[in-house]
């Protein structure tokens, strides 16, 4: 079939494929002239992305709970890792623990509670609020020291320790304070690992008669992924 020159400006009897490769360029092509429809089809869930040479090419398709990422040169999929809440506990009682036998040994309170990890050396944020009430009578002052102990099974660790300066109240009076602490701890622990945290308490010194008591508390382990 011949090529015709249509009074109109158009062509007739070219076939597809009739025109050499190469011959139409990029300025020969309207802007959005080319629209999805007229694509290439491409596999469901991947993307384009340009490669090394500068090219168009389809980026592989990523697995499941993957995120887009870049290095600053090029981007891949990858594990999204970072600023999450694995998980939470949240325990809270108006129960209470006395010493009164001015002891200077830390002993466990009633503010406790336990969490299990979701993944491997993930960073546990240990968050507890109580109200402290201290007494003393004769000289000196009614101080109060605290710590946290970690148990998970194995031998118990302490991630805080203070043993004489959380609380101080003046000889002959009886208080009570708001207390609140946050920890962040990392215990290195496999996931699956149940870890209790356990607020102790002890009595700086034995002299004066005196006591110490917790009540209203509450408590919140949040397991992070950093």
């Amino acid at each position: 079939m011949a090529i015709t020159i249509n009074g109109d400006g158009t062509l007739t009897g070219i076939s597809v494929g009739g025109l050499p490769n190469g011959i139409v360029d990029t300025d020969m092509l309207a802007d959005d002239a080319v629209s999805t429809a007229k694509m290439a089809g491409l596999v469901r869930g991947k993307i384009i992305v340009g490669d090394a040479s500068g090219n168009p090419v389809a980026l592989t398709v990523g697995s499941s709970g993957q995120a887009l990422k870049s290095d600053g040169t090029d981007i891949a999929w990858g594990t999204d890792t970072g600023g999450k809440v694995l998980s939470y506990q949240y325990a809270a009682s108006s129960s209470t623990y006395s010493n009164t036998s001015s002891s200077t040994t830390f002993a466990d309170t009633v503010i406790t509670d336990s969490i299990t990890t979701t993944k491997a050396n993930s960073i546990i944020l240990v968050q507890a609020n109580f109200r402290c009430w201290g007494g003393r009578t004769g000289g000196g002052d009614n101080v109060i020291g605290t710590r946290v102990r970690r148990a998970e099974g194995g031998a118990d660790e302490f991630i805080f320790l203070n043993n004489s300066q959380n609380w101080k109240g003046h000889h002959d009076e009886v208080g009570s304070e708001m207390g609140g602490h946050i920890w962040v701890d990392a215990p290195n622990k496999s996931a699956g690992t149940a870890i209790t945290y356990t607020i102790q308490m002890r009595l700086h010194d034995t002299g004066g008669s005196q006591t110490m008591q917790v009540d209203s508390w509450h408590m919140v382990l949040m397991e992070l992924d950093v």
